[in-house]
């Protein structure tokens, strides 16, 4: 964005239009195996009201043959570690066709587990003069285990966005930084990053559980409270754009290792924030 356009930008009247509130609490994580959480990821999903002329609108279909300003998903499943490798391509995650109880799984006596939380939206300029907004994946509550350890460091957030007309699957990944650095592989400039890796530590990690390519580092949570900041985008009149928030715990991290952090929950919220000319 040119510096004439942000300048043009800090003169707007800043409204909240849009909210998606999801949460993930849990009472434990176990060593990387197919165990599901004994908590629950619960959510409700909201958004928009109209402010003078600029009207944002979402629906969870392209068609927008029901647009609305709530959005709820109920009984959503505990949560079992999974890692990055195993998530489905993108064509299948980025698609308004796949539920959000896409990753279920169901142990032998039936119970249902989540590998991944998946949800797949649009936000649709339904107003006479061109929006401008931003995305943002907030991190509203994160309690420590009994032993005073946290989830956050398991989580990875991908963001797919991309125009609704477009088959592409534009994405970003997200985690928290690391404590210490590590060896960046030739993936980022100089020697060390403090960014955590996607999945898999090292190439040779990689190679090692299954012959995968490794995967590369997700960008930092921009804070403790922010997860995901998306760029400013801008819709035209009848305009709109696909978004796919895709959440795990990465069973790969080194945190996910050794005794559960029992009690230790997490909350996340999105929030989309629109601009309108003062």
């Amino acid at each position: 964005m040119k510096k004439s356009d942000l300048a043009y930008v800090r003169k707007r009247k800043r409204r909240k239009v849009a909210a998606i509130v999801t949460a993930i609490s849990s009472m434990a994580v176990a060593v990387f195996v197919l165990v599901a959480f004994l908590g629950r990821f619960v959510g409700t999903f909201t958004v928009s009201l109209d402010t003078g002329e600029l009207k944002l609108s979402l629906c969870e279909k392209s068609s927008f043959n029901n647009p609305t300003s709530y959005l709820k998903l109920k009984s959503i499943p505990d949560f079992a570690l999974t890692t990055y490798t195993d998530l489905p391509s993108s064509s299948e995650l980025d698609n308004e066709e796949t539920t959000y109880l896409n990753g279920e799984i169901k142990d032998a006596k039936g119970k249902s587990s989540l590998l991944y939380f998946k949800y797949t939206f649009f936000v649709k300029n339904g107003g006479e003069v061109p929006a401008s907004y931003d995305l943002k994946v907030n991190i509203t509550r994160n309690t420590p285990s009994d032993d005073r350890r946290y989830l956050d460091s398991l989580l990875r957030v991908l963001v797919y966005h991309n125009n609704v007309n477009s088959d592409t699957h534009d994405h970003e990944i997200y985690a928290k930084e690391n404590t210490d650095p590590s060896p960046t592989y030739g993936y980022e400039e100089g020697e060390y990053t403090y960014k955590a890796a996607i999945s898999f530590q090292s190439p040779d990690d990689a190679e090692r559980y299954g012959g995968y390519e490794f995967p590369g580092f997700a960008n930092r949570f921009e804070s403790s409270t922010v997860a995901a900041r998306i760029p400013q985008a801008s819709l035209q009149q009848d305009e709109a754009i696909r978004y796919t928030i895709v959440v795990w715990l990465e069973g790969n991290d080194p945190d996910a290792t050794g005794a559960a952090p029992v009690n230790a929950n997490l909350k996340l919220g999105v929030t989309i924030n629109a601009y309108e000319n003062q």
